[in-house]
């Protein structure tokens, strides 16, 4: 009976940034850096997090580069649903096949690997517990994946909490009935403490599903403070240089050009900052807002915030301008970003701009 009363006691409310540490496990096939989640890999994401566990904002939005950790983040932040607050998730992806994917590669697998979370979500296929690949129930909630690409997939069901994963690639018209994220966003229309949350890459702009509702709320900005003058900007590629060789054998993709000297420069002092600073003042940024009290880690909003009353609606917070020049994670270096560069740009003169699109 004790054992019964003890899950009847309403779990605490822990800030996802202190929850993911002692909860989450990434499996070591994941990353390079598998164990328990480093919140200090991705200070970026702490007033994202922040946004996340908020009982004010509806909707967050999250316009950002790829390879940064935010799927992992999004798969994380619903285990936490499902075990501190549980409830219906609905997660809408362009196709079904990348719902299946996401939870094949990353849902099951951090599952499974993460003790406290695994004890409550049950991972399994089994049709007995309602179970199927793109649906694991738990108790007072389910995390279902459906695809953009049906009607019937997005209009099947209500949700507390709605998650689209790269908004750009969704279908705009579902079988002549409308936007698929729009239908989404009626399947929590009705439902108290509501979240909606939307991430991804835009591809071309004024036509970007992910710019659109970027636009939409508090469009949150991260500068970040150079170490040697003090002063703050947001990162930007214009401020990234490296050398080439002055003679030799041209790279057939490179050239003369030399990405392993890549450095980024702070464009107010000229102070020039390798991998390892560069880091250390997002880092440090992030880290002395919090101590400071802002909640957001540095993120500065550069609209709506102001304008909105008390008794208004609820804001919507919106994250923009996260390039890989931002990304903390080891492993991570700005001589691949500079190659990721040089290579689209190979690509192009050959009069194929795809590379460079998604640069």
């Amino acid at each position: 009976m004790k054992e019964v009363r003890q899950t009847w006691i309403p779990q605490p409310k822990i800030p996802l940034i202190e929850w993911l540490p002692e909860n989450i496990k990434l499996p070591s096939e994941d990353s390079d850096n598998a164990g328990y989640y480093r919140v200090d890999f991705v200070p970026y994401f702490w007033g994202v997090m922040h946004a996340l566990d908020s009982q004010v904002s509806w909707m967050v939005v999250m316009q950002k580069a790829a390879q940064i950790g935010w799927t992992v983040l999004l798969a994380a932040d619903i285990c936490k649903v499902a075990v501190t607050d549980p409830a219906r998730v609905l997660m809408l992806f362009p196709k079904d096949s990348k719902g299946q994917n996401f939870m094949d590669e990353k849902f099951v697998k951090i599952v499974e690997g993460s003790p406290n979370v695994a004890r409550v979500i049950d991972v399994s296929t089994s049709r007995k517990l309602g179970n199927r690949s793109t649906r694991k129930v738990f108790p007072g909630g389910e995390v279902r994946t459906v695809g953009s690409n049906s009607v019937s997939n997005v209009k099947s069901t209500t949700a507390k909490r709605g998650y689209v994963e790269e908004p750009d690639d969704t279908n705009k018209d579902v079988g002549d009935q409308g936007d698929s994220i729009r239908h989404l966003r009626e399947r929590l229309k009705r439902m108290r403490n509501k979240k909606l949350i939307i991430g991804g890459t835009p591809a071309v702009a004024d036509l970007s599903q992910v710019e659109h509702y970027t636009k939409l709320g508090t469009m949150r900005v991260l500068p970040v403070t150079c170490h040697d003058c003090g002063e703050s900007h947001v990162q930007d590629w214009e401020n990234v240089s490296w050398l080439e060789k002055e003679g030799g054998t041209p790279h057939p993709v490179f050239g003369l050009n030399q990405p392993e000297t890549a450095v980024y420069s702070c464009p107010k002092c000229g102070s020039a900052w390798d991998d390892y600073r560069r880091q250390a003042n997002i880092q440090q940024t992030c880290k002395s807002a919090r101590e400071n009290g802002d909640e957001f880690a540095g993120w500065v909003k550069t609209q709506c915030g102001e304008d909105f009353e008390p008794d208004e609606i609820e804001p919507i917070e919106t994250f923009m301008e996260l390039s890989e020049l931002y990304v903390c994670i080891p492993g991570t270096s700005l001589a691949e970003v500079v190659r990721d560069f040089l290579e689209a740009e190979h690509e192009a003169k050959s009069g194929d701009e795809s590379a460079r699109i998604v640069f």
